[in-house]
C-alpha cells in the first residue's frame, strides 16, 4: 500500500469508528401492545457490533504497514475486506434500521445522518485499498546488474588486492 492509501484508509476507517459511537437508529417503538410509545435508539456499535470490529481490524492492518513501510499486497487485503465488511454493516442498518430493534413493536424507524456517513466511509476505505492494490508502485525501477561505478571501484580494488597478493606493485605504472 503506498503512504497515502494508508493515510486515507486509516483516515476513512477512523472515521467509521468514531462513528460507530453516535445514533444510528432513532425509532418509536411499543414495547407492549396498549402500551405508551417510547422513543429509542441505539448507536452504530449497539446496532451492529462486528462493524467496528473489522473496522479496527483494518486499522491495524493499515497502521502496520505505515509502521513497517510494507509495500506488499497483504495489507490492501486486509483493509480492503474489513472495510468491505464494515460496510455491509453500515448498509444493513440504512436499509433496515428497524431490524436492529428486536423485541419490541416498531412503531417508527429511521437511520439516522451518522448512519448514511457510515455508509459512505467504511466504502470509502475498501475503495482506497483496492486502487492500492490496481495502482502502478511508485518504487525506483531496479538497475539491472551492470557496470555501475560503484561496480568498477569495487572491481578496480579487487584487482589491486589481487596484484598485492601475487607480489606485484599496482602503483607501478601510475
Amino acid at each position: 500500500m503506498s503512504r497515502y492509501a494508508v493515510v486515507l484508509a486509516a483516515g476513512a476507517l477512523a472515521l467509521f469508528l468514531l462513528v460507530t459511537t453516535q445514533e444510528w437508529v432513532v425509532a418509536v417503538v411499543e414495547p407492549a401492545p396498549g402500551a405508551p410509545s417510547v422513543r429509542t435508539s441505539r448507536t452504530g456499535a449497539a446496532a451492529v457490533a462486528w462493524g467496528p470490529a473489522a473496522a479496527l481490524i483494518g486499522l491495524a492492518s493499515a497502521a502496520a504497514s505505515g509502521a513497517a513501510r510494507t509495500t506488499g499486497r497483504w495489507p490492501s487485503l486486509v483493509v480492503a475486506a474489513t472495510g468491505a465488511v464494515a460496510a455491509a454493516a453500515a448498509v444493513r442498518v440504512t436499509l433496515d434500521p428497524a431490524g436492529v430493534l428486536a423485541g419490541a413493536e416498531v412503531v417508527t424507524a429511521r437511520a439516522t445522518a451518522w448512519a448514511w456517513a457510515a455508509a459512505v466511509l467504511a466504502p470509502a476505505a475498501t475503495a482506497t485499498a483496492l486502487w492500492s492494490l490496481r495502482a502502478p508502485s511508485r518504487a525506483p525501477a531496479r538497475r539491472p546488474p551492470g557496470d555501475t561505478p560503484a561496480e568498477r571501484d569495487r572491481r578496480a580494488a579487487s584487482e589491486q588486492w589481487r596484484m598485492l597478493s601475487e607480489g606485484d606493485d599496482p602503483t607501478r605504472g601510475a
